[in-house]
């Protein structure tokens, strides 16, 4: 499990490599975000955007 640093408890770890194996495979699917919070995802990551653009 390349945990990039941090270090995980001994059952974390149990928990950890099984699920990212399982992600890794395309075992997981993850649903779509609704389009107003992809908006709001998209306006929260751009420095250009400000407030006004979320109403």
């Amino acid at each position: 499990m390349s945990t990039e640093g941090n270090t995980l408890s001994s059952q974390a770890q149990l928990l950890a490599e099984p699920l990212e194996h399982l992600i890794n495979r395309g075992g997981v699917e993850v649903p779509m975000l609704p389009e107003v919070a992809n908006k709001a995802l998209l306006l929260a990551q751009n420095s250009d955007s400000d407030a006004s653009e979320m109403a």
